[in-house]
């Protein structure tokens, strides 16, 4: 993953020793996201966890 520090900082400095990328190999979180994608995004209860997560989403828009 490349960092793009310039984008979305709102105006906060890049902490020191802060990479610029870091490199994780994909055997390590891919079973992880499948499991993400297979409960969450594509699970029989995908309606309903997404009807509790985005009235909390919006909140955290407002807020920003």
């Amino acid at each position: 993953m490349a960092c793009q520090p310039g984008q979305n900082r709102k105006g906060r400095a890049v902490p020191e020793g802060h990479p610029n990328v870091v490199r994780v190999r994909e055997d390590h979180p891919l079973p992880d996201v499948h499991d993400l994608f297979a409960r969450r995004l594509f699970g029989p209860h995908r309606r309903h966890l997404l009807s509790v997560e985005l009235p909390k989403s919006y909140q955290r828009a407002l807020a920003e």
